[in-house]
């Protein structure tokens, strides 16, 4: 097995296809990992989520981490990790990006 580092045009099209991932955040130096269905484009990553430990831990703590793996079969395939910011996005606030996160969920889940 060839273990290369990918471009970032390689990346963001793994990210593009990609409808689940790996969650990473953390808080008072306890990681807390997750599998997420997410939809991706221009360099932001949409999940939805209800409140709970994840959403807990990233208002307090806005650095996240998302994996995709994208596994062709056991020798070949390809993993990207992308690092960022946790950004919310209330209801009244943001009701057109929040409907515009929903129509590219919805379109990964089909």
């Amino acid at each position: 097995m060839v273990i290369s580092e990918m471009h970032n045009t390689e990346c963001r099209a793994v990210l593009s296809r990609a409808s689940m991932g790996r969650l990473a955040c953390s808080l008072d130096n306890e990681p807390y990992v997750v599998p997420v269905c997410l939809a991706y484009e221009q360099d932001c990553l949409y999940v939805f989520s209800t409140f709970g430990k994840k959403i807990e831990r990233m208002r307090a703590n806005p650095k996240v981490c998302v994996e995709i793996d994208e596994i062709t079969n056991r020798s070949h395939g390809a993993t990207v990790l992308a690092n960022g910011r946790y950004q919310e996005l209330p209801e009244l606030q943001y009701e057109a990006e929040r409907k515009h996160a929903r129509r590219l969920l919805e379109k990964r889940s089909q």
